[in-house]
């Protein structure tokens, strides 16, 4: 979750295997059950990332399978 009271950065890359999917979902509560995705990538056996700003009070994840070289960053 955003707490920082300001809108942050997020961003993730990864090395996605081909048939997988790269996804950033934000959503208003901390189940996710009304998550949106507002990035994603997929079938791509190269680098690739996803990013997004994630308002303040916003809860926020990246769902990623069969991938390699994760790295994540928050720009607060």
């Amino acid at each position: 979750q955003n707490t920082t009271g300001r809108p942050i950065s997020i961003g993730v890359s990864a090395t996605v295997s081909n048939g997988k999917t790269m996804s950033l979902l934000v959503s208003p509560n901390s189940d996710m059950s009304a998550s949106v995705t507002v990035d994603r990538t997929s079938d791509i056996n190269d680098p690739t990332g996803v990013s997004a700003i994630i308002p303040n009070n916003i809860y926020y994840k990246a769902s990623v399978a069969n991938a390699s070289g994760l790295l994540w960053a928050e720009l607060r």
